[in-house]
């Protein structure tokens, strides 16, 4: 539990955002409830009134088989309901207003028939390793047979005590018994693994002891015990058997214990308890584990300023020239005050040394550095990553001054530029920066909008971050925050060289047609007039689609118009007729964005203004859970909430337009990743949350 006494939980079969069971307890309003989520449609399927205690763990069971859902705390199940709505998804984490809820030992089990085993045992002259894996294909369970009063009376009189030595008396005895009629019917089917019959009256009875590879009477001991008191009937073993168990009363370093495969098994996640009384999930030991985590390596936000009068203790301050520079916190954000800068007071100073506050590991590698940048000065102010020395790291700034943005790779008295653009620096504004540093790439978002993605073989993998400014005498750095990437944040980029990768799709009823997809000089062409009649938000025309059936990305693609008509991006194309798609056009005066459902449209934001005709414009759309949003040129339009359309393909649009052009197609990962985890946002107020973990737990 956490320190914030409110809702805490797990979501299991989500099949998307909007469908799910959620299994949550929440101290201030005194609950346990279970929740089925449709499509924004909550029912609750079983509720009590329940009041946890804070810092304390609780062990929640959840196990859904069929319609038959069953929820376990600490060994005893509080909730047991029939609903057949959701039969498959994933599994999540949730908390409501719970700061600090912790989460640890999170498995999941496959309950299906189908299970695969994971390995499979091959051996070419038997299907045991030896004869105590022969013996104990035995399942403990012996079978009850019968024989016609004769048959049994012959067999005791051939009987000898289990001493005697094996005979040839005892193996004609046995050769005559086998073809009577009775024993004939119960050898008739052949047995699958070491088996027993019991058979007789119960006076004098006899056991039959057959396995399905044979066992030789002369390598052979019988040994029969009995117990005096009745012993309860034993459960059927499965793959993993306890064999034997050796205790020591002086001792428990020798005591030991005995376990036999006796078939395929995945020994990943098994475990060895002594439980006074057994658990909801005691009853399949054995069954494959689908999901392990044992947080054990430090992941998700690594770190967050929270500005306290000592936040500058966790930062080391450096400078280069005249002055000192003045670092302090002022109004809940950090501040750089000083007129601090070195060298040629030009745009052609790349090493541009000025002052660094910098903060965190040099073991971090793959991060996502976000920090809100506000300067009342229009000299630079950016920030500094992988900074493995003084006079080595990246750095990404903004100046208007000299009126760019720039990434350099600054490495002792020399610097690279690897990236720039022209940039107009509005002074006393916000600008949030976030900087997705992976491997060799290094993708960069302003204000929400793409602005940058390159790769390079020499910079450094790892390092710490700092908050950085030159000649700046009001740099402001406010909404600090480093989390680790688990994943490439490209998810696509195609060449854009052929259109093997993409479908097209022509609206029914469009004239003046068909489409005209072609590649020319590396980008994409649509060159007919195809559309259909009218000019409303369900003006329909070819789309040509590609990619993955992905949930949150951030598309962005320059598009330049061959006319005044409509062109654009679409998002989430579950299927021709259900997507979002945002377009403008100049001549009939929009930009707009709708959403299509089964070919019903809904305009969902609208703007009376067109496009400069003749030049290249940049659009990008955010599709991260409910929300989302579209930048033009860098500028964001529009950011909206809906749920209709979780996830789906890309696409290209146009309307009328002849001769549209696309270039540059870039899908990036919207999501936010925990290692093996997705994090999903669905409130809309305190965000964004904070996940991580640390010593074995998941805050």
């Amino acid at each position: 539990m956490g320190t914030r006494p409110d809702a805490i939980g797990l979501v299991f079969r989500r099949a998307s955002a909007s469908r799910y069971y959620r299994f949550s307890m929440d101290r201030e309003r005194s609950y346990r409830r279970l929740t089925r989520h449709l499509d924004g449609a909550v029912l609750i399927l079983a509720e009590d009134d329940f009041t946890y205690h804070e810092d304390q763990d609780y062990t929640v069971v959840v196990e859904a088989i069929g319609d038959d859902i069953a929820v376990y705390m600490d060994g005893e199940r509080v909730f047991r309901v029939t609903d057949a709505t959701h039969d498959q998804g994933g599994i999540g984490l949730y908390a409501w207003a719970s700061q600090g809820a912790r989460f640890t030992d999170i498995r999941v089990d496959d309950f299906r028939d189908t299970a695969r085993a994971v390995y499979a045992y091959d051996f070419t002259t038997s299907i045991y390793a030896h004869f105590q894996h022969q013996a104990h294909s035995f399942e403990d369970d012996v079978w009850r047979g019968t024989l016609p009063g004769a048959e049994l009376t012959a067999i005791r009189a051939a009987s000898v005590p289990l001493a005697t030595a094996p005979g040839t008396d005892e193996g004609r005895a046995w050769s005559e018994a086998e073809l009577q009629p009775g024993l004939a019917a119960l050898l008739a089917q052949a047995p699958t693994e070491f088996e027993v019959t019991r058979i007789g009256d119960g006076a004098a009875d006899a056991l039959l002891i057959r396995c399905p590879e044979p066992l030789t009477p002369g390598r052979v001991a019988l040994e029969l015990l009995r117990s005096d008191e009745p012993l309860a009937q034993p459960a059927r073993p499965k793959s993993l058997k306890l064999t034997g168990v050796t205790r020591s009363a002086g001792d428990p370093n020798a005591e030991s214990l005995g376990l036999l495969v006796r078939s395929a098994h995945d020994p990943s996640g098994t475990v060895i308890e002594r439980r006074a009384l057994p658990g909801p999930i005691a009853a399949q030991p054995i069954t494959p584990c689908l999901l392990e985590d044992d947080f054990k390596n430090p992941a998700g936000l690594l770190f967050h300023e929270t500005f306290g009068e000592q936040a500058l203790d966790l930062y080391d301050i450096s400078h280069a020239g005249f002055p000192s520079p003045n670092w302090a916190v002022n109004a809940g954000r950090i501040e750089q005050t000083a007129n601090t800068f070195d060298g040629a007071f030009s745009a052609a100073n790349l090493l541009k040394r000025g002052t660094e506050a910098r903060f965190g590991s040099p073991d971090w590698t793959d991060v996502a550095l976000s920090v809100t940048l506000n300067s009342g000065d229009n000299d630079s102010i950016g920030v500094t990553f992988r900074a493995q020395a003084a006079n080595k790291f990246l750095r990404f700034e903004l100046n208007g001054q000299f009126g760019y943005a720039r990434l350099v790779y600054v490495d002792g008295g020399s610097a690279r530029q690897l990236w720039t653009q022209p940039f107009t620096l509005v002074q006393n504004r916000d600008y949030d920066l976030r900087i997705l540093a992976y491997r060799r790439r290094i993708v960069v978002f302003l204000d929400g909008a793409h602005v940058l993605d390159v790769s390079d073989t020499d910079i450094p993998l790892r390092g710490r971050a700092g908050l950085w400014c030159w000649a700046n005498v009001a740099a402001r750095f406010n909404a600090i925050r480093v989390e680790s990437l688990h994943a490439d944040p490209l998810l696509w980029s195609p060449a854009l060289d052929n259109l093997d990768a993409f479908t097209v799709l022509n609206a029914p009823g469009a004239i003046q047609g068909p489409s005209d997809w072609s590649v020319q000089s590396g980008g994409i062409v649509q060159g007919s007039n195809i559309h259909v009649p009218g000019e409303g938000p369900d003006a329909m025309g070819t789309m040509l689609v590609g990619g993955r059936d992905w949930t949150d990305v951030i598309a962005t693609v320059a598009v330049t118009p061959g006319d005044n008509d409509a062109l654009g991006l679409c998002v989430r194309v579950a299927s021709p007729d259900t997507y979002y798609r945002f377009s403008f056009a100049d001549q009939q005066n929009y930009r707009r964005l709708v959403k299509v459902v089964d070919g019903t449209v809904t305009t969902l934001w609208q703007q009376a203004a067109g496009y400069p005709t003749g030049t290249s414009h940049q659009i990008s759309v955010k599709a991260e859970g409910p929300r989302i949003t579209v930048w033009l040129d860098g500028v964001q339009l529009a950011e909206v909430t809906d749920r209709d359309i979780p996830s789906g393909r890309v696409a290209f649009y146009t309307w009328a337009s002849q001769n549209a052009r696309f270039d540059d197609l870039r899908v990036f990962d919207g999501s936010r990743r925990l290692g093996r985890w997705r994090i999903v946002d669905a409130g809309t107020i305190g965000g964004p949350s904070s996940w991580r973990t640390r010593s074995g737990q998941m805050v």
